[in-house]
C-alpha cells in the first residue's frame, strides 16, 4: 500500500492494514512521528553529480557538455534540491532553444520560485501548502532565520534573532525541522535551505505589503 503525501499520523494510521504481511510506503513533506514500527528514511539533497546526471538524462548529456560549468551553477543555484533540478531539467527540455546560461540567470535574478514551476511541478506550492499549515510563532521564526542570511545558525544565535529563550526557540526551530522546513546539521545548529529563504522571505515582503494596501 502507498500512501502519498501524507500530513501526519492522524491521517496514516486509520489506514494501516492489520495483517503483518501488507507492508505501508508513506511519503510525506513532514517527518511524522508516533508511528510504532516505522523506518524513516530522508532522501535529502542530490550530490552535485546525481543532480548533474538527471539534467543530462533530461535534456541530453550533448546540451549540458555544451555548457557544463554554466549547467554546474545551474543546479547549485538550484540548492541540489532533486524536485528544484527536476523542474529547471523539465523546463529547458520543453525550450530547446534556449540556453542552459539564460535560464540560470531567470533563476538566479530574483525569480527563483516563479521559475520553479512547470505544469503539475510546482515547488511555490509545495512551500505554501506547508506554510498555510504552520503556526504564527513558526511562520515568525523561519521568516526571521530567512532574513539572517546565514546557512545555517547555532541555537545561541537563533535564540537572540528570535527573541526568546534557548529553550523556547529550540521548540520552535525542531518543529520547523520535522516539518522538513529546517535541516538539522548537529544537536543545537540549524541549516535554511536557499530556496526555503527565498520562499521565506517573499511572505515577509507579501505580508507587509498587505499591512501598507490596510494602511492607506
Amino acid at each position: 500500500m502507498v500512501l502519498d503525501d501524507a500530513y501526519g499520523p492522524a491521517q496514516i494510521t486509520p489506514l494501516l492494514p492489520g495483517a503483518a504481511t501488507c507492508g505501508v510506503l508513506v511519503t510525506s513533506r513532514s517527518r511524522p512521528a508516533g508511528l510504532s514500527g516505522a523506518v524513516h528514511v530522508d532522501p535529502g539533497l542530490f550530490d552535485e553529480a546525481e543532480a548533474m546526471e538527471l539534467l543530462s538524462r533530461v535534456i541530453g548529456p550533448d546540451r549540458v557538455a555544451a555548457e557544463r560549468e554554466t549547467a554546474r551553477e545551474l543546479v547549485l543555484a538550484c540548492g541540489l534540491l532533486p524536485l528544484a533540478v527536476r523542474i529547471v531539467a523539465v523546463r529547458l527540455a520543453a525550450r530547446p532553444g534556449w540556453s542552459i546560461g539564460a535560464f540560470r540567470d531567470r533563476l538566479t535574478g530574483g525569480r527563483r520560485l516563479g521559475t520553479l514551476r512547470a505544469g503539475d511541478l510546482d515547488l511555490g506550492a509545495t512551500f505554501r501548502s506547508s506554510w498555510r499549515r504552520l503556526s504564527p510563532e513558526q511562520r515568525r521564526a523561519l521568516v526571521l532565520l530567512a532574513g539572517t542570511g546565514l546557512p545555517d545558525v547555532a541555537l545561541p544565535v537563533a535564540a537572540r534573532v528570535l527573541g526568546r529563550s534557548e529553550p523556547d526557540s529550540e521548540d520552535v526551530l525542531e518543529e520547523l525541522v520535522d516539518l522538513a522546513l529546517l535541516g538539522s546539521v548537529t544537536a543545537g545548529r540549524y541549516r535554511l535551505h536557499p530556496v526555503v529563504r527565498s520562499f521565506a522571505l517573499a511572505q515577509d515582503v507579501a505580508a507587509g505589503e498587505r499591512l501598507l494596501g490596510r494602511s492607506v
